[in-house]
């Protein structure tokens, strides 16, 4: 069985002639200082994204569940000091 072609997608309406020309001349106005640089520097973005996710999930977590333990244990401490001093009285 013989193998399908591999895709090979060549765009029509591109001119690689100017997309070089265009790139020599941002370099250059680099260069010169007329043109700022390029702010997107994939190093400067590692780690963000997930560092920001973490945040995310760490302070959903706590807020939700802080809030029903809370109220939970200030119960337990509210019915241990009622059975304490109704069992004194006596």
């Amino acid at each position: 069985m013989n193998k399908p072609r591999p895709f090979n997608h060549q765009p029509i309406y591109t001119d690689a002639r100017r997309e070089r020309l265009q790139q020599v001349e941002q370099r250059a106005r680099q260069e010169l200082g007329l043109a700022p640089a390029s702010s997107y520097v994939p190093s400067n973005l590692r780690g963000t994204f997930s560092a920001k996710q973490k945040e995310h999930r760490k302070g959903r977590g706590l807020l939700l569940w802080s809030l029903p333990m809370l109220l939970a244990v200030i119960l337990v401490i509210l019915a241990s000091v009622l059975l304490i001093a109704f069992s004194h009285s006596k």
